[in-house]
């Protein structure tokens, strides 16, 4: 500050001279300075000099201020009055400026003062005190006489109180503790006013008015920084003096000492015992030190608080005690700082004097426990001290000796427990470095171990009032053996941590527990339940406790660690060894319902639990002796269960407490023994939990009793998901300390826990949330959160090269991910980007290097993509290809299920199926404009497809638009897209080590740096899939076709969707089309062209749900077999309601289910609905299975029904098992690489082989020229090859030399060999055949099987594999199927030989029942002999006896249980190895294109894809092998008939089956054509086409040559010969046969099927001939019976196995034409069935193609079985068939007597040539060619024929080989008439007549011919008309062409009369038949018979019998 009023005021000079008198300088001439301070100080002259003190004055002014206090003694008495008078009035109005004034006064003594002498200095400070003391009393006489100190100016009652010696003055004191105020004063400063402490240990009023008045101030502050001099401290020594000087009842103090005055009416126990209190307000007391002059320790010394204190320990009067609480607050308050700077023996003398002052154990001191308070504190300060041990053991002899008193009262128990509970305390401290005070204590325990143990355990002390100390010292031995616990668990981190690091020094660890873990167990008592409840909680404790390494790790360890863990290893044995016996001996002694009520106690089932789940066998053994006793249970499981039932509540705790414990653990060493405990001990809970059915969450009186459910079960959930998970994050550490064979085991069990674990995640909500109250809250979906604790870390796993474990650890990370998305929650936001950034690492090496050379995964691309697609639909990324939910869903029902917000990517479950963007109609596929906000989402998932909550609307549009053309820029700059790729990879600056180790599980732990951060990305808009309003046509197309997708992989689609749909159908509804809301489906006829996937998905996703309506329609014909069953559970989840159902026992053994079926549920009440099988059980009681069914279109009604216990009839309806590859096949085509040529149906142009190739091929593999031109040629043309051919023209040989000529051309597969990686064995390239049927890839596997022609003309035996269910395989392959190889080779291997455990396990059982009884029995006896001492010991000893049995044999159950479930791991381990190394090895897979969609094969490469029978295929089957990334796919079909050239013949079918479609309506969009035919009409000229046939008999194969392939079909060389049989000299059997059956068809009782008893008794018969006739021939596997009508089949096979017995069924095969499909056999049998008067339609015997199969399946001989007249006039092919067999020779009459001759009677009668046999057929001469009357189709009549199948009769189905019911007679002969050939005439024959008219005629030809054969054939209208009979009955005749030759040549022509008919039968003279046509010859009145005969012409005048049909 600058003085701005007079120069005087200098104040540079005066802080100038002010610093040197505050320096201590003494001057003289101080005058002028003094005059200069006194004008400064002058309000008057200075206005800043108001306050002298306190912070408003300037510090100058302070220390000016300070220095004219001397003034007070000056000798100016002018200057001394001013002097006063201002300071006076300044102390009397400013409170801060006394306080200022008087600390300044003090510290003046070292400053202006300390020049003067002390002597002096006292004197000037006694005069100022007394001038103070005196201006305050003037105050007090002029306040009221019965005023109080608020009277006083505040400043002056402050001062009175800040300077004790004011207070303690004699005039002063009295008036200022009789005027104290009733409450506190306020108006003084916060600084703390040091006179309140000499008032605390006064009266009590005085004393409470002190504690008062602190209590109103701020606490006083510690002076850490303690002042030279301070008021404070002044009033703290006084009080020391004091206390030093307190001796009997008063203090002696001298008159000479600080505030005598004060102590003068203070008694010695006043005194101490205001001690306690004003300690913790001044601890700087203790570092006060004040001289004694007498009655100290040390005489003359200086003096501190605690030597005081421990002097007067030693008094033996009241005061002892307050002395002993102040020692006590000593302790406590200083804690270890309180001895220091003392005497290192003074802790020793405070024992001391405490030890020899009787009061201590006096009976008042015991009995208040207060002179014991001290043990603590003192114990716990002199830790680390160098006399701590002499401590320890002096203290605790002290105790043990008093205890052991002959007067074991109750004071001395609670001395004891007091004395206990401070050990105990004190060993909780943690040990410095350098001393471990647990030691000292564990050594001094053990040195009185005795007495320990006898208060702990001895009877001796069991009394009442040593309870408290029985207590107390279980509390403390706990307390010590945990610490050993504890320290054992240290020693194994600290050694985990130094790992191989051999400096670093093993852990010490205390040896001298393992005594009390001893002479705990010898000292338990059977009788003391309390004790052994103690000894449970230890053993619970320490359950945990393992050695980390196997034993063959220890052996390899470093020494001193190796040593170490032995060390340990021999402690934790230690501590558990006897545990077991000790719970048997406390069963054989305890009374059993006290046991029980222990047992039910929550804190010891809490306890109990660890013990079940701990790795210790023997803790094991125990606590399950413990429970199966006393609850009567076996094993672990129902050990389990009966905890959870009895204490939910304790066992849960218990399992939380033991989950936290183990988080703890194995987050710091490896302890995988405890792991692999858990993960088996918890499965069982998870089990005993959650079993359907039986599960105690399905309990509703479980959960009645269990309140606590909604609480401490999600608790439950949340923790086995944090374990489970971190296990999974532990195990790629862990793999590189234990060798796989330990590792792969137990991780199997850790993989199948987790997934059990995300699998009863709905029993878990459902259950907590049907348990909350009002006050909850929780909604469904948020326990799915719990489950990132697995999913983040189960991300390194997918590098595991065990693929079993790989494959389990994805298909669990799949369902985890499916269950974030179904309850529309989501990971946190660093897990998805690190899942995104690993995984496209991976694709992108994927991309560069085969699957099994990838060093990040094992993973094939599809999987990383399906991983890649389905994460990012987490993350808000919308699919590239639009996700198909419904055609139409009923909106979902709020009021009925718990609130779902509705995804709107599935809008109220509606199609996308819409033709414009402002759908009017919600059915028609709009998107409903209701969808909830995006906030109204719950966990933050964003919205998928939010921009159609509101329509599609022009800016949606637009940004669709311009995402696309910046997609077409992003390609135009991608020049390089691999290299972009990796350019761009969010991880390509991490680097992850390529080390994946030898034994296949170290790439677990070498996974690199995971990126965070996804790149950005742009979002896809979701797009109808017909196309944005007010496009044009193709132009959202062409801009997807342009987009680049980064990573365009494959991927396995959601099947929810599909469910979704599929059970959101009304069983009831009827019609061709699923039931809809807004309208029908959005079909669209199949082109022959598709402009992008979506136009595909636009197509073929509408008929495939469609076809799939019309599955379950069918359905509906058939009789379904039915199971009852009872509902057990209901939970809801997600989408769907889960039922969980038990199916009784009674159901027939060939009824089960699979989690592919469809079911109808039934209610007696009427309500059903349709459900999907979620997964199946079998069980003891039967099976068990989860049903799935819709819980957004579910109703009322049904929902009152669906409750639990009601029954319900369960029908299978069809199977989802196709359909569900079908559908992934869709979904997934855009990523397919052949995507492009299927949808453009594009082929590439064949390259032609040379000549010399083609000759080089066919003599190495046996081919015809044909053949080899189309193997080179397919083998040399990328993607699709074509390759046609009729049946028998080698096209399964075709295959066999793709299959060789492959093998031999295939080059080596890499090897990759990486450092660190033992080399692998190369898989070889492979070959997958497909085929639609089993029948049909049974035929080629077959073939393949046994062998094909390789490149150096050696016969080749590939490596075959057939996959499928064995039992739906042809007998003859079953070897080479899938399932038969695995048993095979597991039955010559060790490891594939399963334990019999389940014997043995029953065997337990059995003995357990056993001995139970038998222990029943001897207590029953033994309560009859109490009377009987003698025989009640011994049945006593033998109860003892059984129960240890009946213990024994349950942990053996235990132990057998978990084996065979290890056993079966183990089996199942060694399947998928083995399963996996056979297909490795295999060179061929064949499956039917269904199963080249198993799961099973999708980690397989294929080089090259075949597809027979492609023709026989719907497009989206043959869709199904396409997603193998394969360079070749030739697809082999059939071969169309020949057509006029002016026929384009491209619209023709082949005419083989065609595909199997059952909605006629898909069947009219084309939905039933093949790939084969589209890409054939696409590109005809590139098909390789096959012409020579080598299956049939020539003799058999000019028939489907002429009628269906216009002749081009040729024989190859040989065949009659090759084809030759013992029956062909048969003359009733031959090579081909039509056998005129008379019989009638009959409606089947089901559907529309029908059957002819007549010709299943002749085929019976006709088999019977072959076997009877030609005994030396096998005919088994050699015959196939093919009828189009099942009801027929099923006729067949129950009179085949009842006339040969059941084995026929396998040696003969019976099928359908579409079964027989792709098969050959060398007999054929064909069963027609249709037969009767007026049957004028023959379903599907009128399909042209499927008759072309039936009649070219056979190689050496084809028996037709039907009723030649009805074919004929029924349809024209048969009407061409009859002919022609009739022509031949080969038309046989059947009677009883056909099949009934012996062959060699037969024979005889051939060369006798009259038997009656021979009259019945006359065969024609071989070679000769077919009759005139067989006759090529014409076109129209092509199609007419097609359109039959297209749209067959009322009552046929194409799928079924159904046909219509219709009421028909056997057919007679109508007449017979004679005519003649010569001169001799026979006698008359008599005709029967029947009934017939002209419409019958009309019905036989389609009407395009007959119509054509009407016009050209009528007779010329120049001739007269003939007779009405005639006309009637005529037949026109179609003419044959012109200059043709097609048939056999013409013959003499026989003319007679004919009246009666076209077709006649001629019986000549050696009983040989023949047929014969009549035709128009010109006459009226007659016909011209223009016969043609076979094999015996006629003779010139033969008679003939001519019988007229």
């Amino acid at each position: 500050m600058t003085s701005n009023t007079t120069e005087s005021f200098n104040e540079a000079r005066i802080s100038s001279v002010i610093g040197r008198l505050k320096a201590g300088e003494v001057r003289k001439d101080i005058l002028e300075e003094n005059e200069l301070f006194e004008r400064f100080l002058d309000p008057e002259r200075n206005p800043q000099a108001t306050h002298w003190y306190c912070s408003r004055a300037t510090s100058l002014l302070h220390d000016v201020a300070t220095y004219s206090q001397a003034w007070l003694v000056a000798n100016n008495p002018q200057r001394v009055t001013r002097w006063k008078k201002q300071h006076s009035n300044l102390m009397d109005t400013c409170p801060d400026c006394v306080k200022s004034m008087e600390d300044a006064l003090l510290e003046s003594q070292f400053t202006f003062l300390s020049a003067y002498r002390p002597d002096k200095v006292s004197a000037f400070m006694k005069i100022h005190l007394e001038w103070n003391v005196e201006r305050i009393y003037q105050h007090f006489l002029q306040s009221p006489a019965n005023g109080t100190l608020n009277d006083l100016p505040p400043a002056v009652s402050y001062h009175i109180f800040y300077n004790p010696g004011i207070l303690s003055h004699r005039k002063i004191w009295s008036l200022a503790c009789s005027r104290l105020p009733s409450s506190q004063i306020k108006s003084w400063p916060s600084a703390f006013p040091a006179g309140l402490i000499l008032l605390l240990y006064q009266s009590d009023t005085i004393s409470r008015w002190s504690t008062m008045q602190m209590d109103s101030m701020p606490p006083p502050v510690s002076e850490e920084s303690a002042p030279r001099d301070s008021h404070r401290q002044r009033a703290l020594q006084s009080l020391l003096v004091a206390l030093a000087n307190s001796s009997g009842n008063g203090i002696v103090i001298s008159d000479s000492v600080a505030f005598s005055e004060v102590f003068e009416n203070v008694t010695s126990l006043l005194l101490w015992t205001s001690m306690p209190t004003i300690l913790p307000l001044f601890p700087e007391i203790s570092r006060i030190r004040v001289r004694i002059p007498s009655g100290a320790l040390e005489q003359g010394g200086n003096q501190s608080l605690l030597m005081i204190i421990i002097t007067h320990l030693s008094r033996s009067d009241r005061v002892f005690e307050p002395v002993q609480r102040t020692f006590e607050t000593f302790l406590k308050q200083l804690g270890p700082k309180a001895w220091m700077d003392q005497p290192q023996n003074l802790p020793l003398v405070a024992l001391s004097a405490i030890k020899e002052n009787k009061r201590v154990f006096s009976s008042d001191s015991r009995s208040s426990g207060s002179s014991l308070e001290w043990i603590q504190p003192f114990l716990e300060t002199v830790i680390g001290s160098s006399v701590y041990n002499d401590v320890l053991h002096r203290i605790f002899q002290m105790f043990a000796q008093e205890a052991q008193h002959q007067q074991r009262d109750e004071s001395r128990s609670a001395m004891f427990a007091h004395f206990l509970t401070a050990l105990e305390e004190a060993h909780k401290l943690p040990s410095s470095s350098t001393i471990d005070h647990k030691q000292a204590i564990i050594e001094a325990t053990k040195v009185h171990i005795d007495m320990v143990i006898a208060v702990a355990f001895e009877k001796l002390f069991d009394q009442q009032q040593w309870a408290t100390a029985r207590l107390q010292t279980r509390r403390f031995l706990a307390e010590l053996l945990k610490h050993d616990v504890r320290q054992i668990q240290s020693a194994l981190f600290r050694i985990s941590e130094a790992g191989s690091d051999v400096k670093e020094p093993p852990p010490t660890i205390s040896t001298s527990y393992t005594t009390i873990w001893s002479r705990l167990r010898a000292a338990l008592r059977p009788d003391d339940l309390e004790g052994h409840m103690f000894f449970i909680e230890l053993m619970s404790y320490s359950s945990q406790l393992s050695v980390m390494w196997s034993q063959e790790s220890l052996n390899s360890r470093p020494g001193a660690i190796g040593i170490k863990l032995r060390e340990i290893e021999g402690l934790i044995q230690n501590m558990h060894d006897g545990f077991d016996e000790c719970m048997l001996k406390l069963i054989n002694a305890g009374d059993s319902s006290a046991l029980a009520v222990m047992t039910n106690r929550r804190d010891i089932v809490s306890n109990l639990i660890p013990l079940f789940i701990s790795p210790s066998s023997i803790l094991v053994e125990g606590a399950q002796t413990l429970i199966v006793q006393i609850h009567n249970v076996d094993g672990r499981s129902e050990c389990f269960r009966v905890l959870l039932e009895k204490q939910f509540d304790g066992s849960v705790e218990g399992m939380v407490s033991h989950l936290r414990t183990v988080l703890s653990t194995i987050s710091k060493y490896p302890a995988v023994s405890v792991a692999q405990t858990l993960v088996v001990c918890y499965s069982d809970v998870l089990d005993v939990l959650c079993t359907r059915g039986s599960g105690l969450l399905f309990d509703q009186s479980f959960k009645a009793k269990n309140k606590q459910i909604a609480k401490i079960l999600p608790l439950l959930w949340k923790h086995m998901c944090q374990v489970a998970g971190n296990i999974i994050e532990k195990t790629p550490s862990w793999s590189q300390l234990f060798h796989p064979s330990k590792m792969i085991p137990w991780m199997n069990d850790a993989l199948i826990f987790a997934n059990k674990l995300v699998e009863q995640r709905n029993i878990f909500e459902s259950a907590a949330l049907a348990s909350q109250d009002d006050k909850q809250t929780g909604s469904r979906g948020d326990i799915v959160l719990d489950l990132e604790a697995i999913l983040s870390p189960l991300l390194s796993w997918l590098r595991l090269s065990n693929q079993e474990l790989l494959d389990r650890s994805y298909d669990l990370l799949l369902t985890m991910i499916d269950a974030f998305h179904q309850t529309e929650r989501r990971p946190d936001q660093r897990t998805l980007d690190k899942f995104k950034g690993t995984i496209k690492k991976w694709l992108d090496a994927s991309s560069v290097v085969s699957q099994e050379n990838n060093k990040y995964t094992k993973l094939g691309s599809d999987r990383l993509g399906t991983l890649l697609k389905r994460i990012g639909r987490l993350d808000g990324d919308e699919d590239s290809d639009v996700e198909f939910i419904s055609q139409s869903f009923s909106p979902r029902r709020p009021t009925q299920l718990p609130t779902r917000v509705q995804d709107p990517k599935f809008p109220s479950i509606r199609s996308f199926h819409t033709n414009t963007v402002e759908s009017k109609s919600l059915g028609n596929g709009a998107i409903p404009k209701s969808q909830p906000p995006e906030s109204a989402r719950t966990g933050g998932v964003p919205k998928r497809g939010s921009s159609h909550a509101a329509g599609l609307d022009k800016e949606m549009v637009q940004s669709a638009i311009q995402e696309r053309k910046e997609a077409k820029a992003a390609k135009n700059r991608a020049t390089k897209p691999v290299a972009a790729m990796k350019q761009s990879s969010p991880s390509s600056s991490e680097e992850e080590s390529d080390d994946d180790g030898e034994a296949g599980l170290a790439p677990l732990s070498t996974l690199g740096k995971i990126p965070t951060k996804a790149p950005p990305k742009g979002r896809r808009s979701a797009i109808l899939l017909n196309g944005l309003g007010g496009s044009k046509p193709g132009t959202i197309a062409q801009a997807e076709a342009k987009t680049v997708h980064k990573y365009q992989t494959r991927f396995i689609p959601d099947l929810t969707p599909l469910h979704r749909i599929i059970l959101s159908w009304d069983y009831d509804h009827i019609g061709p089309e699923p039931p809809t809301i807004g309208g029908p489906l959005n079909l669209k006829a199949v082109p022959d062209l598709f402009t992008s996937h979506r136009h595909y998905l636009d197509v073929f996703h509408p008929l495939l749900i469609l076809e799939c309506w019309n599955s379950m329609v069918k359905s509906k014909e058939e009789l379904l077999e039915k199971a009852k069953c009872t509902l057990a559970g209901k939970v809801h989840a997600d989408f769907w309601v889960e039922l969980d159902v038990t199916i009784e026992q009674s159901v027939t053994n060939n009824w089960n289910l699979a989690e592919t079926d469809i079911i109808l549920m039934q209610h007696a009440l009427g309500q059903r609905r349709l459900a999907k099988v979620h997964s199946v059980r079998q069980t003891k009681q039967g099976s068990q299975a989860t049903l799935r069914y819709s819980s957004e279109v579910t109703k009322i009604e049904f929902e009152r029904v669906c409750t639990l216990q009601s029954e319900w009839i369960l029908s299978k309806v069809f199977s989802l098992s196709t359909i569900h590859r079908e559908y992934t096949a869709l979904m997934g085509m855009g990523t397919y690489e052949c995507a492009e040529a299927v949808f453009r149906a594009q082929i590439n142009s064949p390259l032609a082989p040379s000549d010399p190739d083609i000759r080089h091929a066919m003599e190495m593999h046996r081919l015809n020229y044909p053949q080899a031109r189309a193997i080179l040629s397919s083998m040399r043309t990328r993607g699709f090859s074509l390759i046609q051919g009729p049946p028998g023209t080698g096209k399964t040989s075709t295959i066999c030399g793709l299959v060789g000529a492959f093998l031999s051309s295939r080059k080596p597969p890499p090897v990759a060999v990486l450092a660190g990686r033992s080399g692998q064995k190369p898989i070889p390239r492979k070959v997958l055949v497909c085929a639609p049927s089993n029948a049909a890839i049974d035929e080629v596997t077959k073939r393949i099987k046994d062998g094909v022609w390789g490149g150096e003309g050696k016969k080749v035996l590939p490596e075959v594999v057939r996959l499928g269910s064995i039992n739906s395989m042809n007998v003859s392959v079953r070897d080479a199927s899938l399932d038969q190889l695995i048993e095979d080779r597991l039955s010559k291997s060790s490891s594939g030989k399963a334990d019999d455990t389940s014997s043995e396990i029953a065997s337990l059982r059995n003995e357990l029942a056993r001995v139970k009884q038998l222990r029943q029995l001897k207590q029953e006896e033994a309560q009859g002999c109490k009377n009987n001492p003698s025989r009640f010991l011994e049945i006593d000893k033998e109860l003892r006896e059984l129960t240890s049995k009946r213990i024994h044999l349950s942990n053996r159950l235990t132990i057998a249980q978990d084996k065979g479930k290890a056993a079966a791991r183990t089996m199942d381990s060694a399947k998928r190895k083995t399963r996996l190394d056979i297909l490795n090895e295999a060179d061929v897979i064949c499956c039917t294109l269904s199963g080249s969609g198993h799961e099973t094969i999708e980690q397989l490469d294929f080089d090259l894809v075949i597809i027979d029978e492609a023709a026989q295929a719907i497009e989206l089957s043959s869709l199904i092998p396409l997603k193998f990334s394969s360079n070749h796919c030739v697809m082999v079909g059939g071969m169309q008939n020949e057509l006029p050239p002016f026929i384009n013949d491209n619209h023709i079918d082949p005419q083989q089956l065609p595909p199997t479609v059952i909605s006629q309506t898909a069947t009219k969009h084309g939905y039933n054509q093949s790939l084969f035919v589209r890409l054939q009409k696409a590109l005809p000229d590139r098909i390789h086409l096959l012409s020579i046939q080598y299956r049939m008999h020539p003799d058999i194969s000019r028939l489907p040559s002429t009628l269906f392939y216009g002749g081009r079909l040729q024989d190859g060389p040989e065949m009659a010969i090759k084809t030759a049989q013992p029956w062909h000299e048969s003359t009733a059997l031959g090579i081909y046969r039509f056998f005129n059956v008379l019989g009638t068809e009959i409606q089947a009782d089901l559907g529309h099927s029908q059957w002819n008893q007549a010709e299943v008794q002749a085929a019976v018969n006709l088999y019977q001939k072959l076997r009877s006739d030609f005994p030396t021939v096998n005919f088994d596997y050699r015959i196939g019976i093919i009828s189009m009508y099942r009801a027929q089949l099923s006729k067949l096979r129950e009179a085949f196995s009842s006339r040969f017995g059941r084995d026929v069924l396998s040696k003969v095969d019976f099928n359908t034409v579409d079964g027989f499909q792709g098969q050959e056999k060398d007999i054929i049998i064909l069963s027609c069935v249709r037969a009767g008067v007026n049957v004028t339609s023959i379903g599907f015997l009128s399909d042209a193609r499927r008759m072309n199969v039936a009649i070219t399946r056979c190689r050496s001989s084809l028996y037709i079985l039907g009723h030649a007249s009805t074919l004929k006039r029924s349809d024209v092919l048969w009407a061409n068939i009859v002919s022609d067999a009739d022509d031949r020779g080969v038309l046989i009459q059947v009677d009883d007597s056909t099949f009934q001759r012996s062959g060699a009677q037969e024979m005889k009668s051939v060369v006798n040539g009259s038997t009656q046999q021979e009259s019945k057929i006359r065969n024609p001469k071989p070679g000769r060619v077919p009759p005139r009357s067989l006759k090529a189709l014409t076109p129209k009549e092509w199609r007419s024929l097609n359109d039959k199948t297209a749209t067959p009769t009322q009552g046929d189905n194409n799928t079924l080989n159904l046909d219509t019911p219709s009421t028909s007679t056997t057919p007679t002969l109508v007449e017979t008439a004679e005519v003649f050939t010569g001169a001799s005439k026979p006698p008359p024959v008599i005709p029967q007549k029947r009934p017939h008219s002209a419409s019958d005629d009309t019905k036989r030809e389609p009407p395009a011919l007959r119509n054509s054969l009407e016009t050209k054939d009528a007779p010329s209208t120049s001739d007269p008309e003939p007779s009405a009979s005639v006309r009637s009955i005529a037949r026109p005749r179609p003419p044959k062409p012109s200059g043709s030759n097609l048939f056999i040549p013409k013959k003499p022509i026989v003319r007679t009369v004919c009246h009666h008919g076209p077709m006649v039968s001629f019986v000549s003279a050696d009983q040989t038949v023949s047929t014969a046509e009549c035709f128009l010859a010109g006459r009226p009145g007659y016909n011209a018979l223009d016969y043609r005969h076979g094999r015996h012409p006629l003779n010139g005048g033969e008679q003939l019998v001519m019988s007229v049909y």
